[in-house]
């Protein structure tokens, strides 16, 4: 009997541990794309965290490492780290990004492609013209190819 109320005060504890050294991680939102279905598939252990004020962005370092030069000089300096499966990952933070670019870029570092790209809208144009603006920041040449060429089929199809 006594050891099992050890037992669950032990636990207790472990708990409480995590809760603390996690505070800082439970003010944002998470989006694990390690654990997303269609990307699970990559089992690199190599995790990394790309944060705004928002939300943290769990993703492998490789794909973001290999779209942009910005990326890897940042993981190579940072000295901030993310509590991961009872691993210290690097994060990265980016306060200026809003959600949804941040999400875009890591979604295209994965899959080289964005969705709902074949939407006609002004408004994906919009979006378009600030993902374009965040590739150019992080020197991304493959999205920034790739917004170029949907922008250009965008403004050929509204001409007609």
């Amino acid at each position: 009997m006594q050891a099992n109320n050890d037992q669950q005060q032990q636990q207790q504890l472990q708990k409480n541990r995590m809760m603390i050294s996690n505070s800082n991680n439970n003010k944002r939102k998470k989006i694990d794309f390690c654990q997303m279905e269609i990307f699970k598939k990559f089992q690199n252990p190599y995790y990394c965290v790309i944060s705004n004020d928002e939300y943290d962005f769990i993703c492998h370092r490789i794909f973001i490492m290999a779209m942009s030069d910005y990326f890897r000089s940042l993981f190579d300096q940072t000295e901030d780290y993310y509590d991961y499966c009872r691993k210290k990952i690097p994060r990265i933070y980016l306060k200026q990004f809003d959600n949804h670019t941040l999400e875009s870029f890591i979604k295209f570092a994965y899959t080289l492609r964005l969705e709902h790209d074949d939407d006609d809208s002004l408004e994906t144009l919009e979006i378009m013209k600030k993902l374009l603006e965040f590739s150019n920041y992080i020197n991304c040449v493959e999205m920034m190819e790739y917004l170029q060429m949907k922008m250009m089929n965008f403004h050929l199809k509204n001409e007609k």
